[in-house]
């Protein structure tokens, strides 16, 4: 006669020669930790007659801004709607300048004679009651650089002056942006440009 005991050490031996062959059996790539002892509240659910198989599938979360009224992502580099009303919590309108880095130049920048006419702001207008603290330095994609001199005039606070950069979308927005504190600039920002409306609307008129 089989001693009880005996008994349930021959079917622990069957049940575990039984997941050896159903482990041996499966994709390496479902092979998880054991969840037979895992709470009963646990999210793991264990995959049916396998309680030691558990298949898994990433969940990813994906935030992408997007130019007001457009519904294209903006260009890199370009400042969310959170962090255009940080920059103005932080930094009063009468201080803040605005750098607009398009060129007036339409054969070099043709884009650039599209977003001047729809902006409400024009190139022409920097300096003008209109855009009174606004500069326009275009940035030289060939020389990747700008000429400043017309903003030292608006630099309140030095090279610590707030500043937004922009040009139709935000690319050299982003340059103008890099190239500013490459010489030593402290607190720029990239506004995109009038195709970003939530940004423009802010700055737009600066």
């Amino acid at each position: 006669a089989i001693h009880p005991h005996d008994e349930g050490l021959t079917m622990s031996s069957s049940l575990l020669r039984l997941a050896r062959r159903a482990a041996a059996s499966a994709p390496a790539s479902t092979l998880l930790a054991p969840t037979m002892f895992a709470p009963a509240r646990s999210s793991v659910q264990p995959t049916l007659g396998r309680p030691w198989l558990q298949k898994s599938s990433p969940v990813v979360n994906v935030t992408m801004g997007f130019s007001s009224g457009t519904g294209k992502p903006r260009k890199p580099g370009v400042a969310s709607d959170e962090e255009m009303e940080a920059f103005f919590a932080a930094n009063s309108s009468e201080e803040i300048v605005v750098i607009d880095a398009r060129n007036t130049n339409f054969e070099l920048e043709p884009d650039d004679a599209r977003w001047d006419d729809a902006s409400g702001a024009p190139m022409a207008a920097c300096g003008t009651a209109l855009r009174p603290r606004a500069c326009n330095a275009p940035y030289d994609r060939a020389a990747k650089s700008m000429d400043l001199e017309g903003l030292e005039p608006l630099l309140t606070k030095g090279k610590d002056t707030p500043i937004i950069t922009h040009c139709g979308g935000g690319g050299r927005g982003q340059k103008a942006k890099e190239y500013l504190i490459a010489e030593g600039f402290t607190n720029v920002l990239n506004g995109g440009g009038p195709s970003v409306k939530a940004n423009w609307e802010k700055f737009g008129g600066i």
